[in-house]
């Protein structure tokens, strides 16, 4: 049985960049949702123009999106992707049924899109992004999980190590402040490499226990 927790619910209630915008395209359903820089139309052909597109479980090539970066969200074991400079494959790293890996998807789109588009203590734009995604080899894992004791690393990043990674931080606005960020920083100073490169921000959520998402390679 998979150990994966599903997420709770991440209101966006603060103004994205103007002129920025991020499309999230579900393959499996058809489903799509457009967020930042214009209103959200989900009837939206795909041949259109945005600053990043998170595709879930897409086919091997998609075509119709102008020098747009792309984002690919796969299950864990799924082909590895040919791709090139601008767009790189995310796997979940763990296994996880059709069902659980829906929710994972979109709950890692929703929180690369919130640590673009919204503010917070500390930020991340596009460029960070694609600076810490075009490290080391594809494609690149994800975790995401509930961090209750903040003097402690996740179990599910225990025994792991990674040379690469993008690490978002999401809390109660009670409990999120610099001090928190930094345990979490010299937390997972233990899992990286002293040559590395790591990117870390944090936002603000709606639930009880603070949720690390962990991306690296």
């Amino acid at each position: 049985m998979s150990k994966y927790s599903f997420p709770a619910s991440y209101p966006q209630d603060t103004p994205a960049p103007a002129n920025l915008s991020i499309v999230i395209r579900d393959y499996w359903d058809g489903t799509q949702q457009r967020l930042g820089g214009a209103n959200s139309n989900e009837a939206e052909p795909l041949c259109l123009e945005c600053d990043l597109l998170i595709a879930i479980d897409a086919p091997a090539q998609l075509l119709g999106l102008k020098n747009a970066p792309e984002i690919y969200l796969d299950p864990f074991g799924s082909p590895l992707r040919n791709l090139d400079g601008t767009a790189w494959q995310i796997r979940s790293a763990q296994e996880m049924s059709p069902s659980e890996f829906s929710i994972w998807s979109h709950e890692v789109a929703d929180l690369i899109t919130r640590l673009v588009l919204e503010q917070g203590i500390v930020c991340i734009d596009l460029v960070d992004l694609a600076l810490i995604l075009s490290q080391g080899t594809q494609p690149l894992r994800c975790l995401i999980c509930d961090w209750p004791n903040p003097h402690r690393l996740p179990d599910a990043l225990q025994g792991r190590t990674f040379k690469y990674a993008l690490w978002g931080l999401f809390a109660a606005s009670g409990q999120l402040d610099m001090a928190l960020f930094e345990k979490a920083n010299a937390l997972f100073d233990q899992i990286g490499f002293p040559d590395g490169m790591y990117v870390g921000a944090a936002r603000i959520q709606s639930v009880d226990v603070p949720r690390l998402m962990f991306i690296g390679v």
